[in-house]
């Protein structure tokens, strides 16, 4: 484990060379902790030279703007794009904006799918692409 906190957790597996983040509830009030969490995410991409992520959302409430919540999408999306990452597997909550956001944003370069479970996501990450 990386990072734990009561709301937000980051776990590499060198094995599989895969990074998984749980996401934490994005609210107003809790903006400045949900940009924390995600440039945790990138820092980790970037020292790691990691090339798959699998980010939880499953749980995660979002209350704020569509505004607020694309702006983030951008930021994120951007960062991600300066990496070496090549697949985003994201585990959806059933409202889940920030992944319509973040698929604008990403592809190309990067392949993003969205799962409705973990473990789907998971065997999708360790599919290896044909040379």
């Amino acid at each position: 484990m990386l990072v734990s906190t009561g709301t937000f957790a980051l776990d590499y597996n060198p094995a599989t060379d895969i990074l998984a983040a749980c996401m934490p509830d994005i609210r107003q009030h809790e903006l400045t902790q949900v940009s924390y969490c995600l440039g945790i995410i990138i820092e980790a991409v970037n020292n790691y030279h990691i090339r798959s992520l699998l980010i939880d959302c499953s749980n995660s409430v979002v209350e704020v703007e569509d505004r607020t919540y694309n702006a983030i999408a951008t930021k994120f999306a951007t960062a991600l794009r300066a990496t070496r990452l090549k697949k985003l597997a994201w585990v959806i909550a059933p409202k889940a904006r920030l992944y319509s956001a973040l698929r604008q944003e990403l592809s190309p370069p990067i392949k993003l799918v969205g799962f409705s479970g973990k473990a789907e996501a998971m065997e999708w990450l360790l599919q290896l692409e044909p040379a």
